[in-house]
């Protein structure tokens, strides 16, 4: 699934480096996952005058032409068809005493036909439209020649009473928190959502937008960083629980900080590993991440419990850290190796859940324990030797003061 992914975007960016479109012809795709998720954000401008939107978004999409990924750049608004405005000349109509608004009405009810109330006929309801039959109102100069009658009852054509313009139409107009709304449609092969936020962040930086006006990111990054919250509360939460469980075990609050300082040497090692294998920090990350807490700080433990078993047996603090580090180092080594080993087929094979590759879980843990491993023996009896020489200072400073 990964490989045909990849393939997927590398066709789409040689189509998009390669083909090029005439001048004053804009190209536009789509680009769709296979689960049918639209690979789509949006970037949101809020306001009061659509027509200001319009001057806006183009400024906006300037801004993010050179967008990493972006295949197409469009707004909401540029689906819609040209269309032919007519406009009425007030002074002709006010002189002759016409009125635009009946005038607009009844041109729209013979171009596009107006319902009538249903007919009844033999026990059967049939709907009812009248309309100009359609070889009268084929051309726009037969619309033109209808008539118009005035108020003195004078009859006028519509082209001697307006003029014409050809203009694009805005489509649907979307108001939201009684403002008008336009969106602006990113279509991107990028997938790295906290990347593509700080690079529309960066290029929108310098944008200077008229009072009553504003911008924001859509859905996608809402979620995004809603879920970076729950990520970072969960980790908080791992950490939490791990630190309990040892102040439990070890029968005080300040040894655990010795264990719990081996978890951001595992993070370096999960960033580093997922760099080095180009993979995302996505959902199936961030649970290889929950599981690291409470895996990486068993060899810690192991190191602590023996280091306080050797000074219960009269050895002095340092001789004992050396010798703890020394003992265990070979079981630790050994550990880490094996949950490696197991989790290479994971880390590095194609299985998935509904589309979801597992391989991501597999290298984040991978990479926390190759670094956790490499550091333990060497973090955990200086964080060891520090944390007891700061309680011994604040216990005789205490005592001082007493």
């Amino acid at each position: 699934a990964i490989s045909k992914l990849n393939e997927a975007e590398t066709t789409i960016e040689k189509i998009k480096d390669e083909l090029k479109s005439p001048p004053g012809i804009d190209l536009h795709a789509d680009w769709t996952r296979s689960r049918g998720e639209e690979e789509s954000i949006y970037i949101t401008l809020f306001g009061e005058n659509t027509h200001k939107l319009l001057e806006l978004s183009e400024d906006v999409k300037r801004r993010l032409t050179d967008l990493p990924g972006a295949i197409t750049i469009e707004t909401d608004l540029e689906a819609s068809s040209d269309e032919v405005r007519i406009g009425f000349e007030r002074s002709i109509t006010s002189q002759y005493g016409i009125d635009p608004f009946e005038a607009a009405t009844g041109i729209t009810a013979l171009v596009r036909g107006i319902r009538l109330n249903p007919i009844r006929l033999y026990g059967h309801e049939i709907q009812a439209r009248a309309e100009l039959i359609e070889s009268d109102r084929t051309t726009l100069a037969q619309v033109m020649n209808l008539p118009v009658v005035s108020s003195s009852g004078s009859v006028f054509r519509f082209d001697d009473i307006s003029n014409i313009t050809y203009d694009r139409g805005l489509g649907e107009i979307t108001r939201e928190n009684h403002r008008t709304r336009l969106r602006i449609k990113i279509t991107t092969t990028e997938e790295d959502l906290e990347k593509l936020s700080d690079e529309i962040d960066s290029r929108m930086a310098g944008l200077v937008l008229p009072r009553g006006y504003e911008w924001g990111k859509g859905a996608r990054f809402s979620a995004v960083a809603e879920s970076e919250k729950d990520r970072n509360q969960t980790w908080l939460l791992a950490i939490m629980f791990v630190f309990l469980l040892m102040g439990a075990l070890f029968e005080s609050f300040s040894l655990p900080w010795s264990v719990i300082v081996t978890i951001p040497f595992s993070f370096f090692g999960v960033w580093w590993f997922l760099f080095l294998t180009g993979t995302q920090f996505g959902v199936m990350s961030v649970i290889g991440v929950v599981i690291l807490i409470g895996v990486v700080v068993n060899n810690a433990i192991v190191l602590v419990d023996r280091v306080n078993r050797l000074r219960a047996e009269g050895m002095i603090r340092d001789e004992a850290l050396a010798i703890a580090s020394k003992q265990r180092f070979r079981p630790i080594l050994m550990t880490a190796m094996t949950t490696v080993m197991g989790l290479v087929p994971m880390a590095f094979g194609d299985a998935n859940l509904i589309g979801i590759p597992y391989s991501p879980m597999g290298r984040a843990i991978i990479g926390g324990m190759l670094t956790a491993t490499i550091t333990t023996p060497i973090v955990v009896p200086l964080a060891y030797s520090l944390i007891e020489d700061v309680n011994l200072w604040l216990s005789s400073y205490f005592r001082s003061i007493n």
